[in-house]
């Protein structure tokens, strides 16, 4: 970020959306729910990275 490499409204969205190592124990015992909590935490970030992106 500080170099110019990555915008930070991309740092920003990753850490909104990031499930990090839970996601892999979540689709082995409930893949639906995993997949719902990842789309409930990508919508928030596309949102706020798209706004950071474009309004700053």
């Amino acid at each position: 970020y500080i170099q110019g490499i990555i915008p930070f409204s991309a740092l920003a969205a990753n850490a909104i959306s990031n499930d990090g190592d839970a996601l892999f124990p979540a689709i082995a015992m409930a893949p639906k729910a995993a997949l719902v909590a990842t789309i409930y935490s990508a919508i928030p970030a596309i949102l706020v990275g798209y706004g950071l992106y474009f309004f700053s």
